[in-house]
């Protein structure tokens, strides 16, 4: 009778359930990230450093290292989201004043490789071989514009 009043031990955690773990770890490390960034501004701000190096490099490489750390892209569209963050991170510090350039332009470099993304990502699930036609249509429309230009 007392085996059938214990419970049976737990199974292997589901998909779902690691997934959720995941992402639970991946938001906690974006949180800590984003507070270090805010510590880190606020003890500049405080020294009055505000107007550094420290600055301008400092903030974007937490952002760079927030993002590299975090990210696990299971696609090409998550890839190249996360690249295009990186990229856009490291190179505000090399635009000096035309980082406020950067951040208006920002929506469309997102928008470009997010349009470049879903196009991989629906014909790489069709097969290896559906991605072919996209590559060289996108070929032959940078080789008109070239000639265009």
């Amino acid at each position: 009778m007392d085996d059938l009043s214990e419970e049976p031990a737990d199974p292997e955690p589901l998909p779902e359930a690691r997934h959720e773990r995941r992402a639970r770890w991946s938001l906690a490390g974006l949180l800590l990230a984003l507070f270090v960034a805010l510590l880190l501004y606020r003890v500049l701000h405080a020294g009055r450093l505000e107007e550094t190096t420290l600055f301008y490099v400092g903030l974007p490489a937490v952002i760079a290292i927030t993002v590299v750390l975090t990210s696990r892209p299971r696609s090409a569209t998550g890839t190249i989201l996360a690249t295009i963050t990186v990229a856009l991170a490291l190179a505000g510090p090399l635009l000096s004043e035309g980082v406020v350039c950067l951040l208006f332009a920002a929506p469309l470099f997102y928008l470009v490789g997010l349009l470049i993304g879903s196009v991989v990502d629906h014909f790489s699930r069709r097969g290896p071989n559906a991605l072919a036609a996209p590559l060289v249509l996108l070929a032959l429309v940078t080789v008109g514009a070239e000639v265009a230009g």
